[in-house]
């Protein structure tokens, strides 16, 4: 247990995701004799939060949307005082307000949150909010400022969270509670400072990234206006970020010193909002029902899309491609719209044409995420399942920690007859998502695979001694 005295300001992060205790088993913190910790044990606390969030949680897999996100942050990034710059994105499905920082460089959204945020820079001061949680290192200072008590708050703290884990939510939120009891006004009072210090600098760093430093207001209001709605069950994002008129009228006040500029709104935002939108929908009848009229009422690409995409999840191909065809025809230069016509074809059993629209975007941008997932699920569609492997195998080197890319690497390599690789391939994916058993089942039947290879079992063997290290470390 090496980072036993630091596990109560990370439950300050874990609150933030909008996971109840009972909802979240959280993996051992171990223990430090100082209470600062550095970069790399803020990683590696991280990564270990992250094993056991993801194999809990619903996390959306749209390659697309992952795509979009991860831009929008990346491109604040480049203006943000994060040393590390290995970042984890998370998008959970869940269709409330939140958003959350967890040391380590994790940074995660529910799907909810494009429906609160109405524009582009709206969505943008969220993200600009998250990110001096992690560069001004709010953890490790509220780890050296709780110095003084934190050995004995965490011997009560965490068994509050074991039994609200593994027994009653209620009785372990009890102890927690008792546990802080002496000092919850002075930790309050850091958290708001913490707080406006994140706004303040995501204020200066949405705006030199290029997004309109009005929207963090804006946003701010749109966050209190929705309480009003649902009463005394505030949104998770307010609850782990209280807001006042006092910091709203902050935020409006510092925007007028930036210099007046017009912001035209990004189409692609409203895409993905589109998109998030028809995931969201219940009956696939119902959305394809709203999105016909609203094509009625207002004949916009925009719609069209939303419209198309219902089509698609309800699985009426014929009308999904007429649809998707005209929004291609229109624009071709829009990826979106060539991905969902792709898409289509793919389904309607025509991948050579899906495979051709796509590598002419890829010529242009080779490296986008998006892109390679959908060439390889064209080729896929195609049967050409070991080329998809390769594009898939390129994919885990740069993205080695996306859980969601070495699933359909493992798959492909399955349909492709590559026994060996995919047993490898889904020890990987069993490693990222917290179940090690299940990893270590796989390289077990890899070292069969690779039988008379004594350097590939030597490797295995390594990795089935890691794998058996993290799955002691992340337990109780």
């Amino acid at each position: 247990m090496r980072y036993l005295p630091v596990a109560l300001i990370f439950l300050s992060f874990l609150f933030s995701t909008g996971k109840s205790l009972a909802d979240i088993r959280l993996p051992s913190m171990g223990e430090a004799s100082s209470g600062v910790i550095s970069l790399d044990q803020e990683r590696e606390l991280g990564q270990a939060w992250l094993r056991s969030y993801r194999a809990q949680t619903d996390i959306n897999t749209d390659y697309e949307l992952q795509e979009y996100v991860e831009n929008v942050i990346f491109r604040m990034t480049q203006y943000s005082d994060i040393v590390d710059k290995r970042l984890d994105v998370l998008i959970v499905n869940n269709p409330r307000l939140n958003a959350f920082a967890v040391p380590g460089g994790i940074i995660g959204i529910n799907t909810g949150l494009f429906t609160y945020a109405e524009t582009e820079g709206q969505f943008s001061s969220v993200m600009a909010h998250e990110l001096p949680h992690l560069s001004q290192r709010h953890f490790a200072r509220s780890v050296a400022q709780r110095q003084s008590n934190q050995l004995t708050t965490m011997a009560a703290l965490l068994a509050g969270i074991l039994v609200a884990a593994t027994a009653s939510g209620d009785a372990g939120l009890a102890m927690i509670s008792a546990t802080q009891a002496a000092s919850i006004q002075s930790d309050l009072r850091y958290s708001r400072q913490h707080e406006q210090e994140a706004d303040r600098i995501g204020l200066e760093v949405m705006a030199n990234a290029g997004y309109d430093p009005k929207s963090m207001g804006a946003m701010f209001e749109n966050m209190l206006r929705s309480t009003s709605y649902v009463g005394y069950q505030a949104p998770e994002y307010l609850r782990s970020h209280p807001l006042t008129e006092t910091r709203v009228n902050d935020a409006l006040n510092r925007a007028r010193q930036y210099p007046q500029k017009y912001y035209p709104e990004a189409q692609q935002y409203q895409l993905m909002r589109k998109r998030i939108e028809i995931q969201q929908s219940g009956v696939p009848a119902q959305a394809v029902r709203k999105f016909e009229a609203e094509v009625e009422l207002n004949n916009s690409a925009l719609n069209k899309y939303a419209l198309a995409l219902a089509y698609e999840r309800a699985i009426q191909f014929d009308e999904a491609k007429k649809l998707a065809q005209e929004l291609f025809a229109s624009d071709p230069g829009n990826q979106s719209f060539g991905l969902l016509y792709a898409d289509i074809l793919n389904q309607t059993g025509e991948s050579a044409e899906a495979e051709t629209i796509i590598r002419k975007y890829l010529n242009r941008r080779p490296d986008s995420y998006a892109l390679n997932m959908a060439l390889a699920g064209a080729l896929s569609y195609g049967g050409k399942f070991s080329e998809a492997a390769e594009i898939l195998r390129k994919q885990t080197q740069l993205r080695s920690n996306d859980a969601a890319v070495w699933y359909e690497y493992a798959e492909t390599l399955g349909l492709a007859g590559n026994l060996l690789e995919l047993h490898k391939a889904r020890a990987e994916y069993f490693m990222l998502v917290g179940a090690f058993d299940r990893a270590i089942r796989q390289l077990q039947f890899a070292k069969t695979e690779a039988a008379g290879n004594s350097i590939e079992i030597a490797i295995l063997d390594q990795k089935i001694t890691r794998a058996a290290q993290l799955r002691s470390n992340d337990q109780f």
